[in-house]
């Protein structure tokens, strides 16, 4: 009996080290990766703004150079999303996932409140252009949290242990983007003033 316990013993100890060191193995490709993410994920959030702000100056009117235009950088989200995918392809926790696809998810809401503000410009735009990029900083965190766990890398030396996710109010972490959502369904085109009346 003890013979069989001392075999099983070392045989799951020896399934134990192996996993340790496949996973010691392929860290630095991970961490490779969820670098990649958070850069390509800071560029693209860039560009949102760079966006933004060309639309906000073609609503005061104001004439924006052709160099500008011929000059504007070409989005990263087609990296961006490939990234996304090598993040759920290396990742060992599915806190890094989930931080991930939310930031994916926060992009998709910017691109739809930047075409309303396009489109059909209304007096709650710049709240919820205010409102999506603190979303973004939110995920950021819980997104480097979830890669330093997944990494064994831990809180930096004298940090809390949930360093760096945010306090937040709510249970679900997904139930303000719910909320923003619910405000981002495409406008109706307003009917135009009809020019006899006069305010």
């Amino acid at each position: 009996m003890g013979v069989a316990l001392k075999i099983a013993y070392d045989a799951w100890v020896a399934r134990r080290q192996s996993a340790k060191e496949r996973i010691e193995r392929f860290a630095p490709e991970r961490r490779a990766a969820y670098e990649n993410f958070l850069r390509l994920a800071r560029a693209e959030l860039d560009y949102m703004k760079r966006i933004r702000d060309l639309g906000d100056a073609h609503h005061r009117g104001e004439t924006v150079d052709q160099e500008v235009i011929d000059n504007f950088p070409a989005s990263p989200m087609s990296d961006f999303a490939n990234s996304l995918d090598e993040v759920r392809r290396l990742a060992h926790t599915i806190a890094v996932i989930s931080a991930a696809d939310a930031i994916m998810g926060i992009f998709r809401d910017m691109i739809a409140a930047n075409k309303n503000a396009l489109n059909d410009p209304d007096g709650n735009d710049e709240i919820l252009w205010f409102l999506l990029q603190r979303m973004f900083e939110d995920r950021e965190r819980e997104f480097i949290y979830g890669y330093r766990l997944d990494l064994g890398i831990g809180p930096p030396a004298g940090g809390a242990k949930d360093y760096p996710i945010p306090r937040r109010p709510w249970k679900s972490p997904d139930l303000p983007e719910q909320i923003i959502r619910l405000h981002l369904a495409p406008r109706k085109p307003r009917p135009p003033k009809d020019p006899r009346h006069h305010t």
